[in-house]
């Protein structure tokens, strides 16, 4: 009705922009504007974090319609504008971005929102790529143990906990949340002595009989002359006790596992040979953890066999042969 009676459809576009010109672009300038100042980058890439962020800010160069008479108070605003989006954007971007940002704040002068996107975009490709060489590659110091394909299932390194993120063992048996499992390292695999049961219940080590003694003679005969390795499945099946007390032995309890990497003592008495370790070496353990290794040398068991490349390990409480 309010625009029936006018002459000219200039005077209709004059009455319709009075009405619902202003209005409607102020409110959406004010909801545009609200919307730039609430956008963080979150989990979204940095390439999809600045597209939000440059879509609104031409949305709000199209609601704006300043008449401007100097140019160069023009280029100045606009200068500022920029400036005040750059900021924006590095406000707006994750915690893990705080060294490039303060580099980018500390240059001096504010480089162009082009240069700074493409500055942290940058970062962010760097970091990926780290990221992704830590996960597929195995750090040259680290040694892994204990860390075998038995008859009991999958790799014990393919386990992952869900509570404490560490590989080896499952949630059901993470020593953090059930602390009685941590004496006897969990659950044993199938086939297995489990090394609780190596020891008798007063504490006295269990007697050797004679035929385990000569499988044990057998199986360190093989590795004196570097014969072919037993089956693991064999070498599995029997988690040998060897008694001390004979002339120079080795004296204590030890496991015989195929599966691990490395022999291994935390007994430094047990060595024949010995020469330190430079104090970077580690090995990793079945139950995710990891701990240095002292030293390496050559063990000397039963009175004949010497076995080289035996590790160390003053934290380990077995001794294991490989």
């Amino acid at each position: 009705p309010l625009i029936l009676r006018k002459k000219t459809a200039r005077d209709m576009w004059v009455v319709l922009e009075q009405m619902y010109g202003q209005k409607k672009t102020a409110i959406r300038t004010y909801q545009v504007m609200k919307t730039v100042y609430g956008i963080r980058q979150g989990t979204s890439s940095v390439a999809e974090y600045y597209g939000a962020l440059k879509a609104k800010w031409e949305e709000l160069d199209y609601h704006s319609d300043i008449p401007w008479h100097c140019p160069h108070d023009q280029a100045l605003y606009v200068a500022h504008e920029w400036e005040n989006r750059v900021f924006l954007f590095l406000a707006g971007l994750n915690d893990e971005f705080e060294g490039v940002r303060s580099q980018i704040l500390n240059s001096g002068e504010v480089s162009s929102i082009e240069d700074v996107y493409s500055c942290v975009e940058a970062e962010e490709q760097r970091r990926l790529v780290t990221k992704e060489g830590k996960r597929e590659l195995v750090p040259y110091n680290e040694r892994s143990a204990l860390v075998s394909r038995g008859p009991g299932g999958p790799s014990r390194s393919l386990r992952r906990c869900t509570h404490c993120k560490k590989t080896g063992h499952t949630v059901d048996y993470c020593w953090d949340l059930h602390p009685e499992k941590k004496g006897n390292r969990g659950r044993s695999l199938p086939g297995r002595t489990p090394v609780s049961e190596v020891q008798a219940s007063s504490g006295e080590k269990v007697s050797i009989s004679a035929d385990q003694l000569r499988e044990l003679r057998a199986y360190l005969g093989r590795l004196d002359v570097n014969k072919t390795e037993t089956s693991e499945a064999t070498t599995a099946n029997h988690a040998l006790a060897a008694i001390g007390n004979q002339g120079n032995s080795s004296v204590g309890e030890w496991i015989v596992d195929s599966g691990a990497t490395h022999h291994m003592t935390g007994n430094p008495k047990l060595f024949h040979e010995y020469k330190l370790s430079s104090g970077r070496e580690r090995v990793s353990l079945a139950d995710g953890s990891s701990t240095c290794v002292a030293g390496e040398g050559t063990l000397f068991l039963l009175n004949k066999f010497h076995v080289q490349g035996a590790l160390h390990v003053p934290q380990f409480p077995l001794n294991l042969l490989s």
